[in-house]
């Protein structure tokens, strides 16, 4: 056993585990355990895992198009402004920060603290974009969106 173990694993990976464990009273015969792992697999599982879908719901659908809409301007009183302007939703700007804060937690905006002006005297900014990711679930909720509405005709 112990050959086979060492051509299918090689002795740079460790030794080999017995069981049981050859102290303790067992009644059981002594065999070696080899586990094999498959690291290419293991590497695409997490891939699917990092890749998984991510539903954004409305607040963070609008959210995210006011911060596309807005470029270098995208801090947070500008969203809020941006969202009733051309949505006609009235959300207030800590409901903007949080959901910012959300999606920069998932990985879909991120931010860059920007140093306040002394001129003005006014605190820095928080400035925020989206990220590949964040374009890449906007593009997957409208396609979602356009496929519910193909063959709905309004009553």
């Amino acid at each position: 056993m112990e050959e086979l173990c060492n051509e299918v694993l090689p002795s740079s990976l460790g030794p080999s585990v017995h069981y049981p464990p050859s102290h303790g009273s067992y009644n059981l015969p002594e065999v070696d355990i080899v586990i094999l792992l498959d690291t290419r697999r293991i590497q695409e599982g997490w891939g699917r895992m990092k890749k998984k879908r991510i539903h954004l719901g409305d607040l963070q659908q609008l959210t995210m198009l006011a911060v596309a809409r807005l470029g270098k301007h995208a801090f947070g009183s500008a969203v809020q402004d941006e969202l009733m302007r051309v949505s006609g939703r009235d959300v207030s700007v800590p409901t903007v920060y949080v959901t910012l804060v959300r999606l920069e937690d998932q990985g879909l905006v991120r931010s860059t603290n920007l140093r306040s002006d002394p001129k003005t005297g006014g605190r820095g900014k928080r400035i925020f974009e989206i990220t590949p990711s964040g374009w890449e679930a906007l593009e997957m909720s409208r396609v979602a969106l356009e496929r519910m509405w193909e063959g709905v005709e309004p009553a």
